[in-house]
């Protein structure tokens, strides 16, 4: 088993208005944190704000694979009303992802649409993947669904059912 650690929560700081993340700099630091305590990889957040070409290079130096990233609009899996804003930054995130080296995007369902029911979130859901699954496969990378605490899952289980199907 590979094990990594998460650059963004490691060196997340809390200011006036919330969580700081970290910035080329703090993932970098991240990186040598992993190498330093015998990891082989880290998982990121955010690819917007952050200089991929330097990330990427640290990568490359250090030995540290970076094993997911989130995807710019992450959150949206499970609203139908914001499906094709999605795609359109699922798509957009590939390029920046594989840039570094990344190939396994992650989503959630933190801002899913609370109006449905349960049964057309995950309808919703399967749309979703289910046009994102040829954009995925043709670029080589791997959609990851992140079940967060205190989004529409409620376990593990219930996103490995999403998946199943």
């Amino acid at each position: 088993m590979k094990y990594s650690l998460c650059a963004d929560i490691m060196f997340v700081a809390v200011g006036e208005k919330g969580p700081v993340w970290p910035d080329t700099d703090g993932i970098i630091e991240g990186m040598k944190l992993a190498k330093k305590n015998g990891l082989t990889g880290i998982e990121m957040f955010d690819l917007e704000g952050r200089d991929l070409d330097r990330i990427a290079a640290a990568g490359k130096e250090l030995g540290i694979e970076i094993r997911a990233c989130v995807s710019a609009g992450a959150s949206l899996l499970g609203d139908p009303a914001k499906t094709e804003e999605l795609v359109s930054l699922f798509t957009q995130s590939v390029p920046k992802a594989k840039q570094i080296g990344c190939g396994r995007l992650i989503l959630n369902a933190a801002d899913y649409a609370k109006d449905l029911s349960a049964e057309e979130v995950l309808a919703a859901m399967e749309d979703a993947l289910k046009r994102l699954a040829p954009i995925a496969e043709k670029e080589g990378v791997t959609v990851l669904v992140e079940p967060l605490t205190g989004g529409f899952f409620t376990s593990s289980k219930q996103a490995f059912g999403l998946i199943k199907n």
